[in-house]
């Protein structure tokens, strides 16, 4: 009787570790109303004396899992965590600025834990199957998959450091103007610098005027603008819209902030033109490159042509 090959094996496991990996990222299933609704109602139900236990929260969310994740969630949970340990530096909190950086607050920790490992898994497996396919030996097989397994834990991170700088670039552009704005609504309005901050917002669309709508939700909910603009300066991707939030926080102890603001502005417009240079230098001596490369060998293959005919001539 022959034995079973060892390469149709591994490339059944691989292939349905990539399937399911696949499925877990495309359609990773819906969560029940009441588990999205607890939080929102839990602090109402505690303020009317009618909240649950919280060993009954805990027996609640144990009876919607299913048997398969009673037993190997505790497992997968512990492997993203590790290798989330591997990749990010930092730790939990890193990871929760990281997301709020990029827009993707409404992703936890553990959701993107177990998205990085679903993408390691899922390259690991796809080298595992190409070095099958290839007709590799086990060896070099599994050395395939191993290759991978860095490109596949830092896809999620590398994704997540472009949206950031995509949405720094966003900040840089806007935050000039929202200065402005806010200079001109502190000088014509009566309302101080709440009131300017809500006029500016009502007439501008994009991250910095998020940010700041959200800082006017923080205020309507109770908390003091000093402490609102103060987490928006320790929270924020961009420096210059960390020194504007800072500028606001200061601007509630009193004074006429508009001076303040208008000193920003040309400061950001400053650093935005020293950008633009940069950029400008770049991408000249990016166009230049090529000719060099390309022009630099064939005139010294002509200058060159003529060395051994004139040493001769002269000889």
């Amino acid at each position: 009787m022959n034995g079973v090959d060892p390469r149709v094996v591994m490339t059944s496991l691989a292939w349905g570790a990539a399937v399911a990996a696949a499925l877990a990222l495309l359609w990773p299933g819906p969560r029940r109303l009441s588990v999205r609704l607890r939080p929102y109602t839990q602090v109402h139900r505690a303020r009317l004396g009618t909240g649950l236990a919280e060993t009954a929260l805990l027996e609640a969310v144990r009876e919607q899992r299913s048997a398969v994740e009673e037993v190997f969630g505790p497992l997968v949970r512990r492997g993203a965590a590790f290798v989330s340990s591997l990749v990010d530096v930092g730790g939990r909190a890193t990871v929760e600025l990281r997301l709020r950086q990029a827009g993707m607050a409404d992703m936890t920790v553990e959701q993107y834990r177990l998205r990085q490992l679903g993408h390691t898994v899922a390259f690991a497996s796809c080298g595992v199957a190409l070095g099958v396919l290839l007709g590799r030996s086990p060896g070099v097989t599994l050395v395939l998959g191993a290759l991978m397994v860095f490109p596949g834990a830092t896809r999620l991170r590398s994704s997540l450091v472009r949206v950031i700088e995509d949405n720094r670039r966003q900040m840089r552009t806007e935050l000039y103007t929202v200065c402005q704005q806010l200079a001109l609504h502190a000088r014509v309005s009566d309302g101080g610098p709440i009131e300017a901050v809500r006029q500016t917002v009502r007439r501008s669309n994009g991250p910095v005027s998020e940010e700041l709508r959200e800082a006017l939700a923080h205020i309507r909910r109770g908390q003091s603008p000093v402490e609102a603009y103060a987490h928006l300066a320790r929270v924020t991707p961009e420096p210059g819209a960390a020194r504007l939030y800072r500028a606001l926080a200061v601007s509630f102890r009193g004074g006429d902030p508009a001076p303040a603001f208008l000193a920003l502005a040309n400061t950001i417009r400053a650093e935005r033109r020293e950008d633009l240079a940069r950029l400008a230098a770049k991408r000249r001596t990016a166009m230049v490159l090529p000719l060099v490369v390309v022009m630099g060998p064939i005139m010294l293959l002509f200058v060159g042509a003529a060395i051994p005919s004139l040493m001769f001539r002269f000889q």
